[in-house]
């Protein structure tokens, strides 16, 4: 019972949201932030994954300006936007937002029809942005990922509004 009060504190006082990269060597804020698993103003997704619209529905410790969801939703050079969630054995949830280009960029020498964005949420209600990557879409093999050695820039770009170049 103990437990069950503990989770729900943790998940419903949360009342400041922020994120950032584990990687000790990124530029990011090094604190993890909690999400806020109440007052999440996703009407796009209706609620039907709901870690997609808590990420969606919060905000970078770096980037307090906009939503996740607002400013991936307003980058003008995402022609296709997706967002799918996946839960592991361990209590993580996975959240992906892939952001498809009209054309190809080059990212870090790469031709790249898109980019992911993999934030992570801990057991806790923590999360963080784990890992960004080039995708390229390969007619009939899939998708290829490129991770991206920074995530700063990419995020930098999305949220000005500009495109993204490394």
């Amino acid at each position: 019972m103990t437990k069950i009060v503990v989770m729900f504190i943790l998940v419903f006082a949360a009342l400041q949201v922020g994120a950032c990269s584990r990687n000790e060597s990124e530029t990011l804020t090094n604190k993890k932030g909690t999400p806020a698993f109440h007052g999440v103003n996703d009407t796009s997704a209706g609620s039907s994954q709901g870690f997609v619209a808590i990420i969606k529905g919060a905000t970078l410790a770096d980037y307090r300006t906009a939503t996740i969801g607002k400013a991936t939703d307003d980058y003008r050079y995402f022609t296709r936007r997706e967002w799918s969630e996946t839960r592991s054995e361990n209590g993580k949830v996975y959240v992906d937002f892939s952001g498809w280009f009209d054309g190809k960029r080059v990212i870090n020498g790469l031709a790249a029809d898109g980019v992911e964005v993999k934030f992570v949420i801990e057991p806790t209600g923590e999360f963080y942005v784990a890992m960004v990557s080039g995708l390229q879409g390969n007619a009939g093999a899939g998708i290829t990922r490129h991770p991206l050695a920074q995530i700063k820039p990419v995020l930098e770009s999305i949220y000005s509004n500009k495109p993204i170049t490394l």
